[in-house]
């Protein structure tokens, strides 16, 4: 469709200025320059190219629609840094014991190495989005994979010390992608929130699972034992690190586009999807909680204003119902599929059968990834989903407590809970934010302080078994913070944005 001519009336080197408009502008013509000697006045109704307008440092230059190779690479890329984000970690609880014999660590030490990485987390998580502002998204995705590659090769290594080095090192990478992703769905799929975030859980459930249910096959298979079966899972991560960078040279729309003066990526989105959009981040009928004004409108989509105040997420109270949420989920999970095993070795379940278990568990949750996220396509508002979240996990829990003998029944309801509240979490990061500056502050906050809450539960639950003798208190505990779970993602499911 091309554009009316709305000089053809103003006569040769006059200018027009209508009521309103600001300053006078010199008529140009079909070729873009200015109407005057030599040059002739362009006729009604001939279509003719807009002339090119400045936009300040702060605007994104908009980008075309990726399709075809660009836009798998842009997906794929995304999809495999997920497979990193768990595996490293779900692959050490079959084998936990195993670790213990092997270095003599009691059940306190071994709690405090599997909460390791969470710790690394909360450390990690609220600088994250600084270091991507300052370096680049992408580029620090990139240098989070290299972290992880490099402290899965460590931990595998029959050197003294290295055990706690490369599983700390393991953390900090995987704490910056858990931090970045969300941003950069929100970054380069806005409108499609809710199935992208489905798509790199249930990937990250998928390897998860598949970390859990191998560790103790290649265990007692492969030359190493549990050193191989817990290092294997470089392999992924190297992947992840060549397609990643791949993804930066190819896909435009990265730390490669324009930026404004605050270093945030300020690209448009990558129109993958082509169907129907997001409701729950397309409507624009929500209530707005201010916490400064981070970001400006610019053709449809807000972007970071550096020269805005911005507030501390802290004092939102939604982005503590988010953080909240975000770090009980994580420490149900967390403490779940670290001593599920030990749980099920004390009620006589051999080893391979408890790591069974323990895969039906994460492979539960993939479906279950999907069908909540199908869940959120379809609704502005998140709390009905939350309260289904949690439900499985409830009578989970007390199926354990009154039902044990029935343990892979319980195994699978809890499966559907972890997987589907860990999409749930990661989608309320973008969905309750207006931008992705703000998404990535969010994440930065709910991932940091919750990873710390969530660090507590294998830390407590070591220690309390080596008290009492009795995994019945943590059980009954698990079941309490359930409870809160659901209370939170209540609250922050409601139909708001912060920004």
């Amino acid at each position: 469709m091309g554009w009316r001519d709305e000089e053809a009336s103003v006569r040769p080197g006059r200018c027009r200025r209508r009521r309103g408009a600001g300053p006078a502008v010199q008529p140009q013509d079909r070729r873009g320059g200015p109407v005057g000697r030599g040059h002739r006045p362009r006729q009604p109704g001939r279509r003719v190219q807009p002339p090119l307008t400045l936009i300040s440092s702060v605007e994104p230059l908009p980008l075309p629609k990726h399709r075809g190779g660009r836009a798998a690479l842009a997906v794929i890329g995304l999809l495999l840094v997920a497979a990193c984000l768990r595996s490293a970690i779900t692959s050490v609880g079959p084998v936990l014991d195993q670790i213990g014999a092997a270095t003599g660590l009691g059940s306190g030490a071994l709690g405090l190495l599997a909460a390791l990485p969470l710790l690394a987390f909360a450390g990690m998580s609220p600088l994250s989005h600084l270091a991507a502002r300052r370096f680049g998204t992408d580029r620090m995705v990139l240098v989070s994979l290299g972290v992880l590659a490099v402290g899965l090769l460590l931990r595998s290594l029959p050197v003294p010390g290295l055990l706690w080095f490369g599983t700390l090192a393991i953390g900090v990478g995987i704490a910056v992608g858990n931090v970045l992703v969300p941003a950069v769905v929100k970054r380069d799929f806005p409108t499609h929130i809710s199935r992208l975030t489905g798509s790199y859980t249930a990937t990250m459930n998928t390897f998860a699972a598949l970390a859990s249910g191998l560790s103790v096959p290649i265990a007692a298979w492969a030359v190493g034992g549990w050193r191989t079966a817990i290092g294997i899972w470089i392999i992924p991560a190297a992947l992840a690190l060549i397609v990643w960078a791949a993804r930066m040279r190819w896909v435009p729309g990265g730390d490669s586009s324009v930026r404004g003066r605050a270093g945030v990526a300020l690209s448009g989105a990558v129109d993958v999807d082509h169907g129907r959009p997001d409701h729950a981040a397309a409507d624009s009928d929500v209530d707005h909680e201010e916490v400064g004004h981070s970001g400006r409108s610019v053709a449809g989509r807000r972007v970071a204003d550096p020269s805005a105040t911005v507030r501390p997420m802290w004092r939102s109270a939604l982005a503590w119902q988010v953080t909240l949420h975000m770090g009980l989920q994580s420490t149900v999970f967390y403490t779940l599929v670290n001593w599920l095993p030990s749980i099920e070795a004390d009620r006589g379940v051999s080893a391979a059968t408890s790591g069974a278990h323990l895969f039906i568990y994460q492979l539960v949750g993939i479906g279950a990834a999907f069908g909540v996220s199908l869940l959120m396509n379809r609704r502005h508002d998140q709390r009905g989903i939350a309260v289904l979240v949690v439900s499985p996990m409830i009578i989970a829990l007390l199926g354990m407590l009154l039902l044990p003998q029935l343990v892979v029944v319980w195994v699978i309801l809890a499966g559907m809970t972890s997987g589907s509240s860990i999409t749930l979490a990661l989608a309320l990061i973008g969905l309750r934010t207006a931008d992705a500056s703000a998404t990535a502050r969010l994440s930065g906050m709910a991932q940091g302080l919750g990873y710390l809450l969530a660090a507590g539960g294998p830390i407590a639950a070591g220690a309390i078994r080596g008290l009492t003798g009795s995994w019945l208190p943590e059980i009954i505990l698990l079941l309490a913070l359930t409870v809160a779970q659901g209370t939170f993602g209540v609250l922050a499911g409601r139909n708001r944005t912060i920004g």
